[in-house]
């Protein structure tokens, strides 16, 4: 008993050992706050990244259709250049030969008459006239119908009426102005401008009878007032088309918009763009439709 006793009072004098705590258990907040702020940063990051591929993709886009642009208008340039070429090849070979006329010319009048005479300042007038048209070739006019036709023809109506306009206005009586107020038409067409688009094609249609785009124009002119509710002027349209170009394809399309007309149910012309698959006028060229 004595044993136990001593036992018990041993035990009670001893010290209790405090329990250690480990490092990394007190680590622990500021461990979750780091690693809260490294989601956070990687959530920003990821934001960042998101914006930057969108920013990219918005830039590739633009790129690849600035050099559809590009490739259009190098594609002009060089139809162009080549037809500028060619007329300048034509014109020379047209004043060799004035010029060899004029020398004949020359030679016969030491022995002929002075009607020899007259007719040799006949042929340098000619040599004249041809050289001063060749160096009186003003490619400004050209290259302002090519660079209207290039806007039309990708789908910029807007540039494209503006741009008809002013060489309309620049050049009244100009080698393209026939075609320019056509297509001025058209684009105005698809720009839903119907009453200004009237205009231009009633114009066209009426001053210019020889014009290799009345008959499309004629057509064009119908559908229009028929978009402005003008049915009898739009079959009496149709009409003049049909009597003027009895054979040509814009009076087959005139038959059958007649014929849809006085049907039941008579569609709805189309209000689409105009189709642009004619191809692209050499500047010095210009396509009759």
């Amino acid at each position: 008993m004595a044993v136990v006793l001593v036992l018990v009072v041993l035990a009670g004098c001893a010290k209790p050992e405090p329990v250690k705590t480990e490092q990394w258990v007190l680590d622990k907040p500021q461990m979750l706050q780091e690693l809260a702020r490294t989601k956070f940063k990687v959530l920003e990051l990821e934001q960042q990244i998101e914006v930057l591929n969108e920013s990219l993709a918005e830039s590739k886009m633009l790129a690849r259709r600035q050099q559809q642009d590009l490739d259009a208008m190098m594609a002009s340039f060089r139809v162009i250049n080549k037809t500028v070429k060619h007329d300048r090849t034509v014109a020379r070979k047209e004043i060799q030969a004035l010029k060899k006329d004029a020398t004949h010319q020359a030679n016969v009048t030491q022995t002929q008459s002075a009607d020899s005479q007259q007719n040799l300042s006949q042929a340098n007038e000619k040599t004249s006239a041809a050289r001063t048209s060749v160096v009186n070739e003003n490619p400004n006019e050209r290259n302002a119908y090519s660079a209207a036709y290039l806007a039309f023809k990708s789908d910029r109506f807007i540039e494209a009426s503006a741009l008809f306009d002013a060489f309309i206005k620049n050049y009244p009586a100009g080698e393209y102005t026939g075609q320019a107020k056509y297509w001025l038409g058209e684009s105005l067409l698809a720009e839903k401008r119907y009453q200004e688009a009237e205009l231009i094609l009633k114009g066209l249609t009426s001053s210019d009878l020889e014009s290799g785009k009345r008959s499309a124009a004629l057509l064009d002119l119908a559908k229009v007032q028929m978009l402005l509710n003008k049915t009898a002027e739009a079959k009496e349209t149709l009409k003049n088309l049909v009597e003027a170009y009895p054979e040509s394809l814009a009076a087959s399309q005139a038959k059958e918009q007649f014929k849809q007309m006085n049907s039941p149910v008579a569609p709805a012309p189309s209000t689409t763009a105009p189709s642009t698959s004619t191809p692209a006028p050499a500047s010095t060229q210009p396509v009759n439709r």
